[in-house]
């Protein structure tokens, strides 16, 4: 049970704020001329995109998006900068050293960028994901689709989410500490092969001190802004005042929402996110089915969902 609420308190870290339309900002950076990467969780829904640089905004729009694999690229036109060199497809060591930038905490810190440092704690995720690496370097709201760097400057990850530290310590009586995640490098590099996409990688080269490479990723990283189409306004204002909601990235996840939303059961999107809405509705499937009640999506509920 520890492990289902620990698990539930696993958020998203794009920060979220309100104007006239509820908006959200995260982080993306370049991987091609006019083609960056960021989260899929940061642009959805959005009805605007705007990559901000230091000339100026941008509108962008989406090329491709995997809820699955929480990545998404944006396509902006007349944007000068550095394509980062992405690390070739040698393994991640546990405790090797890594750099995050991002732009967290819109309208709070510096509007230049945040630059921190960590090492890689895990080489997969909760509950062993795999496609996920734990981090120690601090992320904050808005650093989600940033880059992860290794001490040479190369891309080996991109930030995703972070432990709900608030939540966990009311359900364990203590507060983890730099428990982040990011998409590892494997799971990027397939995504930017399906979409033709032609990366710059490297399998030597020298290290980098940090004061480089916080220079090197600002000159490829930008702030992405969201303003969300208005439909999905109350969608977003749920999400923003429960700070318990959750993702998953699991493609079984969004097999047995669409199970449950052709049962009548009302989950919301088709997103594959494990939230409030999403497990309320596997517990009453699985009362309903006589299953034992986790309110975690599984291969025996949606077995049992399909044959209905």
């Amino acid at each position: 049970m520890i492990r289902k609420l620990i698990f539930m308190a696993l958020v998203f870290i794009e920060t979220t704020f309100f104007t006239l339309a509820a908006a959200s900002s995260g982080t993306g950076f370049m991987v091609a001329p006019g083609i960056l990467v960021t989260n899929a969780h940061v642009v959805e829904n959005c009805g605007d995109i705007q990559i901000i640089a230091s000339d100026g905004k941008r509108a962008a729009s989406i090329l491709d998006s995997k809820s699955i694999i929480d990545l998404a690229l944006l396509r902006v036109y007349g944007m000068p900068s550095e394509n980062p060199k992405l690390r070739a497809r040698s393994s991640l060591e546990l405790g090797e050293n890594i750099m995050v930038f991002g732009y967290p905490l819109t309208g709070a810190l510096s509007s230049s960028g945040n630059f921190t440092t960590g090492n890689v704690s895990s080489l997969k995720g909760l509950n062993d994901s795999a496609g996920i690496i734990q981090i120690t370097a601090p992320v904050q709201p808005g650093n989600s689709g940033g880059p992860i760097l290794d001490n040479h400057g190369r891309v080996v990850g991109v930030v995703v989410s972070k432990l709900d530290a608030i939540s966990v310590a009311k359900i364990i009586g203590d507060i983890p500490q730099n428990v982040n995640f990011g998409i590892a490098l494997p799971v990027l590099l397939d995504f930017l092969q399906e979409n033709k996409i032609e990366y710059t990688s490297e399998t030597e080269s020298s290290e980098m001190t940090q004061v480089e490479i916080a220079k090197y990723a600002q000159s490829f990283t930008y702030l992405i802004t969201c303003s969300a189409k208005l439909k999905t306004r109350n969608r977003n204002q749920d999400k923003n005042s429960n700070p318990s909601l959750a993702a998953t990235g699991d493609s079984l996840t969004g097999l047995i929402q669409k199970e449950l939303n052709r049962l009548g059961y009302d989950v919301g999107l088709i997103d594959g996110l494990l939230g409030n809405r999403t497990v309320n509705a596997i517990v009453a499937a699985e009362k309903r089915f006589g299953l034992s009640v986790t309110g975690l999506p599984s291969k025996n509920l949606l077995a049992r969902l399909k044959s209905q």
